[in-house]
C-alpha cells in the first residue's frame, strides 16, 4: 500500500494541498478536495515509510517532465540534518537506515520541482512552449511575499513546466512488477 497521503491511486488522490511551486515547502492535510487551505503535517506523519511495506529504493518520474526522474536512495536521502529536514532526534546511523518516508517523497518532489532549468533546456523548447512557460513563471513569481524574495528566487524552474498543473496528487506505481520501486508523480490544478 501508498501511505494515504501520497497514494495517488485512487480516483480523487490523496486528502493533501501541496502546491509545487510555492516559495516554501507546505504540504497541508485537507479534509475536504475543495479546500484551499489545510493544517501542516505534523512530524509524525511526516516520518511514517511513504509505503507498506517499507522501501528503501524508489524512482518517481513525472509524463508532465519526463527527463527530471527523481531517485530515492540511501546514499541520495544523506541530508537528514537538521538544518533541512524533521528528524532531529534521529541519529546518522538510524537514518541512513530508515526505509524511505513520506517526507523523503514530498521533499524529494519539492526539491526537484524547484530546481532551475539549464540554458541548455529552455534552448530545446518551441516557441508555444516558451511561452506557456514564461506564463507559468509569471503566476509562480507573483506569489512571493517581497521584492527581495523575488530577487532571491530569480529564475525559470521545472515546476514551471507543469503550466497549470503544479499541484501534487500523489505518487503511484509505474507498473505492476515493479512494485514500489517505480513510481509515476501525479499532478493537477490547483482547487477552485
Amino acid at each position: 500500500q501508498i501511505h494515504p497521503m501520497l497514494n495517488g491511486e485512487t480516483v480523487a488522490g490523496p486528502k493533501i494541498l501541496f502546491d509545487l511551486s510555492f516559495h516554501t515547502f507546505q504540504p497541508q492535510r485537507v479534509t475536504s478536495y475543495s479546500q484551499t487551505t489545510g493544517t501542516a503535517l505534523t512530524l509524525e506523519e511526516l516520518l511514517e515509510p511513504a509505503t507498506h511495506p517499507a522501501v528503501y529504493h524508489m524512482t518517481i518520474t513525472c509524463d508532465l517532465i519526463p527527463d527530471w526522474s527523481i531517485v530515492l536512495e540511501p546514499h541520495a536521502r544523506g541530508d537528514r540534518s537538521r538544518s533541512s529536514s524533521p528528524f532531529l532526534a534521529v541519529s546518522a546511523h538510524d537514518a541512513a537506515n530508515m526505509p524511505i518516508t513520506v517526507y523523503d517523497v514530498l521533499m524529494a518532489v519539492y526539491r526537484t520541482a524547484q530546481r532551475r532549468i539549464s540554458q541548455a533546456d529552455w534552448a530545446r523548447l518551441s516557441t508555444r512552449q516558451t511561452n506557456d512557460i514564461a506564463r507559468a513563471y509569471t503566476r509562480r513569481c507573483r506569489t512571493y511575499p517581497s521584492a527581495q524574495a523575488f530577487e532571491d528566487a530569480q529564475g525559470v524552474r521545472r515546476v514551471d513546466y507543469l503550466l497549470d498543473r503544479y499541484m501534487f496528487r500523489g505518487i503511484m506505481r509505474a507498473g505492476a512488477a515493479d512494485g514500489f520501486a517505480r513510481m509515476k508523480l501525479q499532478v493537477g490544478e490547483p482547487p477552485r
